[in-house]
């Protein structure tokens, strides 16, 4: 069993709860697992959903770092950084108005460079709500893998042109959290730059067995949207610091 969070739709830093048969052990579980976060905050700075620039929730485990019951530890193509010179997606980025954002505001832009992001972010919003029906099958497909340990099942939808085989970002994706028993999709999708392309942040609230306990988080999955459609990303903009966050979409079922 798992304590479950209050929020319809928590999007924030994970929820450290565990739920235990007795008292005393619920105590020790909760302080030991209070502890650990806070290690590990300190550790690694935060970690598979950090805040980020703009105060996006998360926190990710290094590529890697593997559950801590005995996960699937990558190989070292695994570790590569992937290769985003290449990466375009069908929606362009505003370059020249993403590059003001990084160091001035809105109100600051152009006129002209105003109209580029605004049509940027209206369009970003539209690919979200326009297929949000496979955007949904695709979260699913994902939590099935995941809480299967299929690395051939995520593969099947990762991205195959980020510099790195999909079955390296399926053995990524894998390494970036403990071993889930469910997971079930949010009806949210954060929108945010990543280099080339955008990336969408969709969100799932999970259960996973860690150290002999069951917790519930809430996890981002990160996918880009390509002219195959919804593909699962090892781009990760929540620990890009020149990353914006462009929008969130909500309701989306």
């Amino acid at each position: 069993m798992c304590l479950k969070s209050q929020s319809p739709v928590p999007i924030t830093v994970m929820y450290w709860s565990a739920h235990r048969t007795k008292e005393a052990e619920l105590t020790r579980a909760q302080t030991t697992i209070a502890v650990l976060a806070v290690v590990a905050v300190a550790a690694l700075g935060v970690a598979f959903l950090r805040p980020g620039s703009a105060g996006a929730p998360g926190v990710q485990l290094e590529p890697g770092a593997g559950p801590a019951d005995g996960g699937i530890v990558p190989p070292p193509e695994a570790r590569t950084a992937p290769d985003t010179a290449g990466i375009r997606d069908p929606l362009a980025l505003p370059e020249r108005a993403l590059q003001k954002l990084a160091t001035s505001s809105l109100e600051d832009l152009s006129p002209e460079d105003r109209a580029a992001y605004d049509e940027y972010v209206s369009k970003a919003e539209a690919t979200v709500r326009d297929n949000a029906a496979s955007l949904k099958q695709t979260l699913e497909r994902a939590l099935k893998a995941l809480t299967a340990g299929d690395t051939g099942a995520l593969a099947a939808i990762a991205a195959a042109d980020e510099g790195l085989s999909p079955e390296a970002v399926a053995q990524r994706r894998l390494a970036a959290q403990p071993k889930l028993v469910s997971g079930a999709p949010l009806p949210s999708v954060q929108i945010r730059t990543a280099s080339t392309t955008t990336v969408y942040l969709a969100f799932a609230q999970v259960v996973w067995h860690d150290g002999g306990i069951d917790s519930e988080h809430t996890i981002a999955i990160p996918l880009r949207y390509t002219k195959d459609g919804w593909r699962l990303t090892t781009l990760d903009p929540l620990n890009d610091s020149g990353s914006l966050v462009v929008s969130q979409v909500t309701r989306l079922w």
